[in-house]
Formats: C-alpha cells, sequence, structure tokens
C-alpha cells in the first residue's frame, strides 16, 4: 500500500488479504488482585505499577515520566502518548505518595530510572516476583494494568467517552472493545 501510495509501483496492481484473525479476549485482573499485585511489590515497583493502573498506562508510557511532568500539588500529572501527543491525567493521592518515596537517580530526569539514569526497561521480573507473594498463579504482563482499568471502567458505568479521553484512544471502536472485554469478564465472574 506505501508503494502505490509513493508512485513506486502502479496502484491496484495487487490484492492485499487479511489474515483470518480474531482479536482475543484478554483475561483481565480482579480489582482485589490488583491491589494483591500491588501491595506485594517492592516499594519502587509498587509505584510503577500503581502508576500502571491507577493511570491507564501503556508500559512505554509509564517509562518515559519525568518528574517535571508531575504536578504534585495539583494532583495532576503529563504523559506524552503513543503518537507523541500529550494528555493531562488527575494523579491519585495514593500514587502520588508512592511516586514521592522513590529516590532520585542523580542526573535523571525519570522517575523510574536505573542506576545508570535510564529509564526501566524490564519489568517481567519484578512483576512475576509480586505475583508469586500475592498468590495468583497466572501469567501477568505490564499491559494487563491498562486492560484491567479499561474494564473495570467500563464496568462501574464510566462513559465511554470519558474512557477514551482517559486511555488515549484516537478512535472511539478501539475503546469499544473493552465493552466486550467487560462482558466477557463479569460473565466469568457471574458463573463462578
Amino acid at each position: 500500500k506505501w508503494a502505490a501510495k509513493e508512485n513506486y509501483i502502479p496502484a491496484r496492481t495487487f490484492r492485499i488479504e487479511t489474515l483470518p484473525h480474531k482479536r482475543p479476549v484478554p483475561m483481565v485482573l480482579s480489582p482485589e488482585e490488583v491491589l494483591g499485585i500491588i501491595r506485594a511489590a517492592e516499594p519502587f515497583y509498587r509505584a510503577f505499577f500503581l502508576t500502571l493502573y491507577t493511570l491507564g498506562l501503556r508500559l512505554n508510557e509509564a517509562r518515559q515520566i519525568k518528574w517535571d511532568d508531575i504536578d504534585f500539588k495539583a494532583h495532576a500529572i503529563r504523559i506524552q502518548q503513543k503518537g507523541g501527543s500529550w494528555k493531562i491525567l488527575p494523579l491519585s493521592d495514593w500514587t502520588a505518595n508512592e511516586i514521592m518515596a522513590i529516590p532520585r537517580v542523580d542526573g535523571s530526569p525519570f522517575v523510574f530510572a536505573r542506576k545508570s539514569g535510564k529509564p526501566i526497561y524490564d519489568v517481567r521480573k519484578a512483576l512475576a516476583r509480586a505475583c508469586k507473594n500475592a498468590g495468583i498463579p497466572r501469567h501477568v504482563n505490564p499491559h494487563l494494568f491498562r486492560h484491567s482499568i479499561a474494564t473495570h471502567l467500563m464496568g462501574g458505568n464510566i462513559n465511554l467517552r470519558v474512557i477514551q479521553k482517559f486511555l488515549g484512544h484516537a478512535q472511539v471502536g478501539t475503546t469499544e472493545w473493552y465493552t466486550h472485554v467487560a462482558l466477557g469478564h463479569f460473565s466469568e465472574a457471574s458463573a463462578m
């Protein structure tokens, strides 16, 4: 498509067929499981996981947070989204307190910085330790916090447009997908 658009090849000389694929519905974490993981994590990672969940952030969005992006007095945080645009989100007291407890790395502008000053990269081992300590046997990845908060908001009858803005989705259709996740999640819960 790109080559045709850039006039490198004649348009309409090929047909691209999409692969048959249904987007799988993720198994989201319950609020109790999220709380258990966050409480079981070491303080640095507790703040990171709490930030992922309460702000509904993608892993890279959370990794790139700088101290200058946080207004502790106004309880607000500025996030650079995928694609480079910015959004302002409210910062809960619990999240703000956990972030303030993180020791700053000298010379690093990043909140979640390694000793080298660069942003943290891989949190899988820390997340696995927290899950083990919380007694959660299933595999949990960082993006599951984003799926979970979106599903919990959807289940709490929060307006779809509000959730769209909160998550930073350009298309409402992306946010609407969480209605299927929420329905599947609540169906499973009611079957238990």
